[in-house]
Parts: structure tokens; sequence; C-alpha cells
């Protein structure tokens, strides 16, 4: 049974595993109560971290339209969840998708998701930096509030005491690495035993080394290359190797719970993780003094952040709702009501005039509102399969170092996957 949060016109908050009290009329939204206009809008979304802040977001939109029930459904395998609901044609009212993300690329493809670029009242708000992130063929499904990234999170104390300052290349990241580790401190704090970690921190790795890297993954799935005609594959196991010589020793035991807890109790300097970490440390330890900075380059100038839309909202196609919908969407746009939401996520702001209130992101949204991002280099692979199929081949070449083998396995993950489909 799913748990729905519902909120009345009254603002009050009911937790029930059924539904909110008055019924629907199929997906259509439009309640069964009392009030003829009165419309409910279900929203189905991938961050139960978010519930608290979404709560307050629903709250306020309902203030201001009474007749309007949110919602708010966020169950633990969300991808599966919205995947039914649309294939058997019972989707919500307002659901999340990410642009990059070979989940939702499948659905857009189906035709479940309403394309929204015509309506220019809804991305008249978004910065400019965080357009080309969301698009999807050129076309904009979703609206969206929030991104995340993979950067490096460190510990500015640390940095501070050794007189060191955020590395712009890759070469200064390990001639750091190396100075901790002569001090006799551990450098990098790693959760190789979580291989979707090691995935997305290495996609990440390729984006900034190569910005070409998603078309490149694309004649590598068309059958029109190997990934041994490239070098990045290689490239990104070969740092990903010799980044381990800085870190933990048992760093394949060391899961993303175990490896937060580490890092935030002051046991290593670095630790290569989802922004969104910083939240779940900062809660564990409220005085460590920490921030990010993105994964460097191997010449400066090159530096960019791979951000993904963390937080959006879509429609179905053909909804009945969408002008409700579109109301709320609009709402979470306002400047007060995105910067509430942004101080309670931890993402990077996607709104005009709203700032990040955590310094520890100073850094990251920077890059972003200066337009200095890209995607990750897996966001043109077409399954999820295939993304974890290539983590699981890092994580055993971290741990046999059979390079040769790492690139077969590789190569039969990805190439000529396109003429599969």
């Amino acid at each position: 049974m799913k748990r729905l949060i519902c909120l009345s016109a009254a603002s009050a908050l009911v937790i029930t595993s059924v539904g909110c009290a008055s019924s629907t009329d199929g997906s259509n939204g439009k309640t069964n109560d009392s009030k003829s206009d009165a419309v409910k809008l279900e929203f189905l979304f991938n961050r139960p971290s978010d519930v608290d802040v979404m709560k307050k977001v629903a709250e306020k939109f309902q203030t201001e339209n009474p007749n309007i029930t949110v919602e708010l459904n966020a169950p633990p395998d969300m991808h599966h969840v919205v995947d039914l609901r649309l294939a058997n044609n019972q989707p919500p009212e307002m659901f999340q998708i990410y642009p990059t993300g070979t989940t939702y690329l499948n659905v857009v493809e189906a035709g479940y998701v309403q394309d929204l670029t015509s309506d220019n009242s809804l991305f008249e708000n978004i910065n400019s930096g965080s357009i080309p992130i969301n698009l999807i063929k050129d076309k904009h499904y979703d609206v969206p509030y929030g991104l995340e990234g993979w950067g490096v999170i460190y510990n500015v104390d640390i940095f501070k005491k050794f007189n060191l300052e955020v590395p712009k290349t890759y070469a200064e990241l390990i001639q750091i690495a190396a100075k901790l580790q002569a001090e006799g401190l551990t450098p990098f704090v790693f959760s190789d035993k979580d291989f979707t970690n090691i995935r997305m921190t290495s996609t990440t790795v390729m984006a900034v080394d190569d910005p070409d890297i998603q078309n490149f993954f694309l004649d590598v799935q068309a059958g029109k290359k190997h990934v041994t005609d490239g070098q990045q594959v290689r490239k990104v196991a070969e740092k990903f190797l010799e980044l381990r010589k800085y870190g933990q020793k048992d760093a394949f035991g060391t899961d993303g719970v175990a490896a937060d807890r580490e890092f935030a109790a002051g046991k290593a300097a670095m630790y290569f993780q989802n922004l969104a970490n910083l939240k779940t440390i900062k809660a564990a330890a409220p005085d460590v003094n920490v921030s990010m900075f993105p994964f460097p380059a191997e010449n400066a100038n090159d530096t960019k952040m791979p951000l993904q839309v963390a937080m959006a909202i879509s429609i179905p196609t053909n909804s009945k709702t969408a002008a409700e919908a579109k109301k709320f969407m609009t709402f979470f746009q306002k400047t007060e009501i995105s910067q509430m939401y942004i101080e309670g996520s931890w993402l990077v702001p996607t709104i005009k005039g709203v700032a990040n209130p955590h310094k520890e992101l100073k850094l990251i949204t920077d890059y972003a509102n200066e337009g200095k991002v890209n995607r990750k280099a897996d966001a043109t692979w077409l399954t999820k399969d295939m993304q974890d199929d290539f983590g699981k081949a890092l994580q055993t070449f971290l741990s046999d170092k059979n390079m040769d083998g790492f690139l077969k396995k590789a190569d039969g993950i990805l190439y000529g996957k396109a003429k599969q489909k």
C-alpha cells in the first residue's frame, strides 16, 4: 500500500495508506466532494528527503488555491512506480522525470509525457545555464527546480591547516593527496562497495575530460566505434586506480552511509560524491567545515561541473488537469517559494533571483550560474542496465586491475546496443 501525504484545502496534513479523504473520478484529478470545481493533483516524485519542504510548498500553494488539493507521493522505487502508472494509463497529475535518466527517455519516446516547449511562461524564470541540461532532443518535457551533481567534498579546515587551495587541475589534485598522505592523513574516503557511485563518479570524470563524450558513446552504441577507439574509458580507469592509492584501506567494504559517517567524523580530507550528501554530512556533524569543488580537468580552463536535474515536474500527455498543474509549476517558481525549497533540499537553484543559502555549495552554484556545466558521460546511454553493468565492471577492475578485461567488458556493455533496441 502506498503512503501518501495529503494536504487539504485547509492545509491540514493527513497521512493515509489509501489516499485522500475525498474520492477521485478515474485519473483526471477531479474530486467527487461537495465542491464541483475541486481538483486533486498528485505529485509523484523521487526525493523522500524533500517531503518536509515540499509539504511547505504545497501548503502555501493551497492557501492561495483552496480548490486544488496537492498529494505528495514519494515511494521508495519511484522509477518503477511511474513506469507502471503510465503504462497502465493511470498517470499521476504531476510527476518527476530526469531529463538525463534512461528510464525517462523511454517514457518520453513512448509519448506519455507532455511536450512543454511552446509554453514560454514556464521557462522565462529559469536560469539560462540550466536550460541545456534540461533538454531531451531539444525539447522541454519538464520544468526544473533544482540541480545535483558529483564533485569533491572537502574538509575546509584541513585544507587551511596545510595551506592548500582548491585544485584547478587533476595534477594539482594528486599533489594535494600526496601531501596529505605524507602528513599522515587519509586524503580520500571511497564508497567502493556501491557500484552505483563508482559509475556516477566515473561518468562525471569522463564528461570533464571530454566535452564530446556523449557523442562518442552514441557512436559506440550505434556500432560505429568501439570503446577502445578512444582513450576516454581507459583514462578514467587509470585515474580511478591512481586515486585509490590515496584512499582508506577498506574501500570495498565501505558503502555510502559508512563513507558519509567517516568523512563527517574527519577521518578523510576529501570525498568524491553527490552534492546531496552534504546535507547528510552536515546533519551528522553540524560543526564540520566542508565545501565542494568540481572534479578538476587536466587543463584548468576545461573544468566544468557535470550537473543533472534533480527536481522537476512533468505532466502526462492529454492531462485533464494540465491548467491546474501548470498553476502549481508556476507557483513553485516564485522567488520566495523556490528559495524556501532550495534551503530545504540543498540543491543548486534553477530559478532566476534565487540564491543558494548554503556556503558549502557556493562554488558549484557559481559554476551553474555562469553556464560552466555539462552532462555526465552516460546521459546518452540507452538503459539503466548498461549503467549498472558499467559500474560493476569498473568496480571489478579496481579490484583485479585487469585493464584489457575491463575494456572488453565495457565494449560488450555498450557496443551496438542501439541496433538491438
